[in-house]
């Protein structure tokens, strides 16, 4: 069905009355639509007009159309009849008919990026943001929802998606937060009209999990870039199994990851040039100073001697070469990893303090209960985000003098950006390194996440450390 929707050159979108309700107003066919208009006199030559719109999403309208499904979303045009009114949705403009004009026209933001074959993990992210607060009849459905927005938007991210996750950066995608806390554990609803009976969400998986999140944290090379995303870097090879003892596994390729931390050194991916790419030398002057708003107080950071542009995403500068999808339906597609909630790994993992305060020295502005992880001098040495007060329960105040002992796993190191606010353009920002953890606990051999957060890389590499072969469900 997301195929039928994405291909589709129109969608008529009725959400009056039922599927016997029919299209109001056509002549002679359909009963009459009866518009009616409320307006109030403001002075001598102004009018305030009362609207009544149908809105165009899940958080403004009730029907069910808005509320669960993507097909909404998925269509590239939209003829809308809500409220008696005929509206006009697509990518570039909305219309509505009790509004002529200027006035009459929203300019929306929808997601060309990925349409163009670009992995966009902020337009990626938003999708996920709206689809992932819906309620569902059966959570254990939540998979299935989504799977036909996936596919479409799979033709944009190397190797589609697993649980959600997007194999080209599965490393960054296990960092997932939550954005507006707190989110619940989907629990099946143990009734047999499931869609996939008997289906268990893994807990690695923001699909397990009910409510906002931010589900994407990677830096895909903008120029412009006022909240500086992580670059990560691989620590470990991951696999996809069917059971938490399969001898079937499949490797995940995390080939957006493909780099050691230098992501822009000139000679990065050089080899993407002869993929459409083109570069030229930075100027200050062209690529940036020609175009600065005033009253940006964010610096720009300079982190290469070199700009790339892709056709495909014209008027773009970046500061790297990456894969860019061809998603004319014309190129020859890998077979996607198949849908099994284990994953596996090998890694390090390491006990830690941690207790209910978090340090101003390392508050990355995550919304919810944060955690301090404490080194073995008991100061600070990084954080972690869990998903519920519940969960926040489990460590003690931050006046005590230690905290409650958790195991963290390492699943990968995050280089972020030392940010400055006493200068307008930095040539040469300085970065830290952190090591992207997971809170688990084990229950009968398997490893479920309850939290994740960051930990110095200095503070986890002298930490009494043992190595683990992981597997997460």
């Amino acid at each position: 069905m997301g195929t039928i929707y994405a291909s589709a050159k129109l969608t008529i979108v009725a959400t009056d009355g039922d599927a016997n309700h029919g299209i109001p107003g056509l002549k002679g066919v359909s009963r009459p639509r009866g518009l009616s208009q409320t307006k109030f006199p403001l002075g001598e030559s102004d009018q305030v007009v009362i609207r009544q719109n149908p809105g165009f999403s899940h958080s403004t309208n009730p029907n069910p159309l808005f509320c669960t499904g993507l097909d909404y979303n998925l269509s590239k045009r939209r003829l809308i009849i809500g409220n008696n009114q005929f509206h006009w949705d697509c990518s570039v403009e909305t219309h509505h008919e009790d509004m002529h004009g200027p006035d009459g026209r929203d300019v929306t933001t929808e997601f060309p990026r990925i349409l163009s074959g670009k992995p966009d993990f902020v337009e990626l992210s938003l999708l996920i943001q709206e689809y992932n607060s819906r309620e569902l009849t059966f959570p254990e459905d939540a998979l299935a929802g989504i799977s036909g927005l996936l596919a479409i938007v799979s033709r944009s991210f190397d190797g589609g998606f697993i649980y959600g996750l997007a194999e080209t950066c599965f490393d960054s995608a296990l960092m997932w937060t939550v954005m507006v806390f707190p989110m619940q554990r989907r629990i099946h609803s143990g009734k047999v009209h499931a869609i996939l009976q008997g289906s268990k969400l893994p807990s690695w998986s923001w699909l397990g999990w009910k409510g906002y999140l931010n589900s994407y944290e990677e830096y895909s090379g903008e120029l412009y870039w006022s909240c500086f995303n992580p670059i990560t870097i691989r620590i470990t090879q991951w696999y996809s199994q069917e059971t938490p003892s399969s001898s079937t596994k499949y490797a995940i390729r995390s080939n957006f990851l493909d780099h050691d931390g230098d992501f822009f050194k000139n000679n990065q991916q050089e080899s993407l040039l002869t993929e459409g790419w083109t570069k030229e030398r930075f100027n200050l002057l062209k690529h940036v100073l020609q175009g600065e708003d005033e009253e940006d107080e964010n610096p720009f950071y300079v982190l290469g001697d070199y700009v790339y542009k892709h056709p495909s995403l014209p008027c773009q500068h970046y500061w790297g070469p990456f894969p860019i999808q061809d998603v004319s339906g014309n190129s020859s597609r890998g077979m996607p990893l198949p849908e099994w909630p284990f994953l596996s790994c090998d890694t390090k993992r390491g006990m830690f303090a941690a207790k209910r305060s978090f340090s101003e020295e390392y508050n990355f502005d995550l919304p919810g209960a944060q955690v301090s992880i404490l080194g073995e001098d008991r100061a600070c040495c990084g954080y972690l985000q869990v998903p519920s007060d519940e969960h926040a329960d489990e460590f003690p105040d931050k006046d005590e003098d230690w905290g409650r002992t958790i195991e963290l796993v390492a699943i990968c190191i995050q280089r972020m950006i030392e940010e400055r606010d006493d200068v307008k353009v930095v040539e040469f920002p300085q970065f830290r390194d952190w090591y992207g953890v997971l809170w688990v606990e084990w229950v009968d051999g398997v490893a479920y996440r309850k939290g994740v957060g960051r930990i110095q890389k200095e503070s986890w590499e002298s930490h009494d450390l043992e190595d683990i072969h992981l597997v997460l469900g």
